[in-house]
C-alpha cells in the first residue's frame, strides 16, 4: 500500500462509523442489492484489506440481496458465491430474491432439460438463513426443490412472493407427492403474491393456490396473479379461510365474468361469505378470454362491508356489451357499489372507457377521495367526465387524482399527447374554481422526459400552483425494470414496502 494511502484520513476511521458510511452507500432502492463486482456492497470489499475485513463483518450490509440469472448459467461456483454472501447477513434480519428464468421458448426440449438439471438452490441458499428471512421471493425456482423444504423452515417470515414455472406446475406429481408445505407453518407469514407463467395456448389446467399449504386463517394480503376459478379451487374457497383479510388481487377467468360468471356463480351467492376486514380489492379481467372488464360475478359470493379501496384492471369498460352486461347485471352492479359507503379510493384501469358508463360509475361512488386512472386511449372522455358540473356534482369528495404515463396508446404510437392540455386545463379549471376539496395530482412514469416542465399537460398544471393545486411527479424508473405491465402496483398506497413484487412480474428480455 502507498505510504500515502497509510495516512489518508479515511484510515483513521473508526470501525463502526465505517460501517455506517458504507451502510449509507447501499441502493436507495434496497431490494435490487446484488453481488455483482462492480456494486455496492461487493465493491466495497474490493478497495483495500481494512474495507474488506469492516464490510464483511456488517451484517446489515448484505440482509437484502437479489439473485437473477438464467438456468443455463445455474453452477455450484456461482451458488457458493452468493450463499457466502448471504451468509454474512447473520441473524439479522433477511431480504432475499432468487429469480432464475430462461430465454428458451417453451415448447424447446432443451428447456425441460436445463430446468430438470439445477442443483437443489434452496438447500444451498434458503434453508441456512431460513429462521432470519422476513422476506422471501422465488421466481423459476424448481417446483421439487420447494416441494422438499420441511413446514417449520420460516419460523420469521411475512412476506412470500412464489412465481412458478408453468410447464414444472404442469408436469409435477401432484397426486403422488401432495402439496407443497414449506409455508404451512409460518406463524409470523401476512402476505402472499403467487404466479405462475403460461403455456402457449392459455390453457391452463393447473393452479398453484391449491397446491400450496398456506396459513390462509392468518393472511391479510393475497395476491393471487393465476387464481384458479373452478371445482372445489375456487379463488372462493380460499378466501373463505381467510378471515383476517384486508387485500386481495383476484384473476377472473371467463367463467366469472358476464352473464356465463352469473350462471356459474350464483349458487354460491345464495351463501356469501363475509369479510369484515377487507379493505382493498383489486379484480384482474386480463385472464378472462377477451380481457374486458364485464360484471365480476365471483364477488357475488362475497360481502365486504367496509372496503376503502376498489380495483378494475382489464381491456374495454364498457356497461353496454352485452357479452359481458345485461340490464339486470349493470342494476346489480351499480347497486353494489352503491352500498359500498366506506369506498373512499378508486382505481380504473383501461385501455378504453364508454363515457356514460364512466359517469354511472361516478355516480353511485360519491364518497371518493382518491382517483387513480390509467386510461391507455390518452384518457380520452376521462377528465370531461370527471371535471365539475353543478347539475351531476359527481365526485364532489375528490381531493386527489393519480395518473399513469407509461401506458398510452401516445406512448406506444410515438406520437401525440397521452393528456390533452386544453381538456385537462377545463378539468382543473372548474374543479378549481368552483371551490371543490380538489387539490392534489399525482403522476407516475418510469421516463423523466413524460412529466418534465416542458411536457405540456404538465406546464398547464404548474400555472395552477397559485390556486393550491399540488402536483406531484414520481419516476419509478427502476421499480419497472423489465417488469410486464400492472403498473398499478407501483401506485397503491398499500405495497409501498413490497416493492420486489415487480420481480415476479418481469419480461425475460
Amino acid at each position: 500500500m502507498p505510504s500515502s494511502a497509510v495516512t489518508a484520513p479515511i484510515q483513521n476511521v473508526p470501525n463502526d462509523v465505517l460501517q455506517e458510511i458504507f451502510l449509507e452507500c447501499l441502493p436507495s432502492e434496497y431490494w435490487t442489492t446484488t453481488i455483482e463486482p462492480s456494486q455496492i456492497p461487493v465493491l466495497l470489499t474490493h478497495v483495500c484489506q481494512l474495507w474488506r475485513n469492516v464490510a464483511f463483518a456488517c451484517p446489515l450490509l448484505w440482509r437484502s440481496l437479489r439473485w437473477s440469472t438464467n438456468w443455463e448459467r445455474v453452477g455450484g461456483g456461482e451458488i457458493d458465491t452468493f450463499s457466502a454472501a448471504v451468509a454474512r447477513a447473520k441473524s439479522a434480519p433477511r431480504n432475499l430474491q432468487v429469480i432464475l428464468s430462461t430465454r428458451l421458448p417453451l415448447s424447446s426440449p432443451k428447456r425441460t432439460y436445463s430446468f430438470k438439471s439445477l442443483p437443489h438452490i434452496p438447500n444451498r441458499l434458503v434453508v441456512p438463513i431460513g429462521p432470519f428471512l422476513t422476506k422471501l421471493l422465488l421466481r423459476g425456482v424448481p417446483i421439487s426443490h420447494i416441494h422438499d423444504l420441511a413446514s417449520e423452515s420460516f419460523p420469521s417470515l411475512v412476506l412470500l412472493a412464489l412465481y412458478l414455472e408453468g410447464q414444472d406446475l404442469e408436469g409435477f406429481p401432484w397426486a403422488a407427492k401432495g402439496p407443497i408445505r414449506a409455508f404451512s407453518n409460518a406463524p409470523a407469514l401476512r402476505r402472499v403474491a403467487l404466479g405462475s407463467s403460461l403455456d402457449d395456448d392459455y390453457q391452463r389446467r393447473t393452479y398453484a393456490s391449491p397446491n400450496i399449504l398456506l396459513p390462509w386463517e392468518q393472511l391479510t394480503h393475497i395476491l393471487d396473479f393465476a387464481s384458479p376459478n373452478q371445482g372445489p379451487h375456487s379463488i372462493s374457497d380460499y378466501v373463505r379461510k381467510s378471515q383476517n383479510l384486508r387485500f386481495l388481487v383476484a384473476e377472473l377467468h371467463y367463467r366469472d365474468v358476464g352473464v356465463e360468471g352469473w350462471d356459474h356463480w350464483r349458487d354460491r351467492s345464495v351463501d356469501p361469505t363475509m369479510l369484515d376486514n377487507l379493505e382493498s380489492l383489486t379484480i384482474n379481467y386480463w385472464g378472462a378470454g377477451g380481457d374486458d372488464i364485464g360484471y365480476p360475478a365471483f364477488v357475488d359470493s362475497l360481502r365486504f362491508p367496509n372496503l376503502k379501496s376498489l380495483r378494475f384492471d382489464g381491456a374495454e369498460f364498457a356497461l353496454t356489451d352485452p357479452l359481458f352486461w345485461t340490464e339486470v347485471l349493470i342494476n346489480q352492479f351499480i347497486a353494489r357499489l352503491s352500498s359500498l359507503h366506506h369506498l373512499t379510493y378508486l382505481s380504473l384501469c383501461a385501455t378504453t372507457i364508454d363515457p356514460v358508463s364512466f359517469r354511472r360509475i361516478l355516480a353511485a361512488t360519491p364518497n371518493i377521495t382518491t382517483l387513480d386512472a390509467q386510461i391507455f386511449e390518452n384518457y380520452r372522455f376521462f377528465f370531461e367526465a370527471i371535471s365539475w358540473n353543478p347539475a351531476d356534482k359527481l365526485l364532489p369528495r375528490l381531493e386527489t387524482l393519480v395518473l399513469e404515463l407509461d401506458d398510452s396508446e401516445a406512448r406506444s404510437d410515438g406520437e401525440g399527447e397521452t393528456i390533452s392540455p386544453d381538456i385537462f386545463e377545463g378539468f382543473l379549471e372548474s374543479r378549481l374554481r368552483n371551490d371543490t376539496p380538489f387539490r392534489k395530482i399525482v403522476v407516475y412514469s418510469s421516463q423523466h422526459s413524460y412529466m418534465d416542465d416542458d411536457t405540456a399537460f404538465v406546464a398547464v398544471a404548474q400555472k395552477y400552483a397559485s390556486r393550491g393545486l399540488v402536483l406531484e411527479r414520481r419516476c419509478v424508473t427502476v421499480e419497472r425494470d423489465r417488469k410486464a405491465g400492472f403498473e398499478w402496483l407501483e401506485r397503491d398506497p398499500d405495497l409501498q414496502d413490497w416493492p420486489e413484487l415487480a420481480e415476479m412480474l418481469f419480461i425475460v428480455l
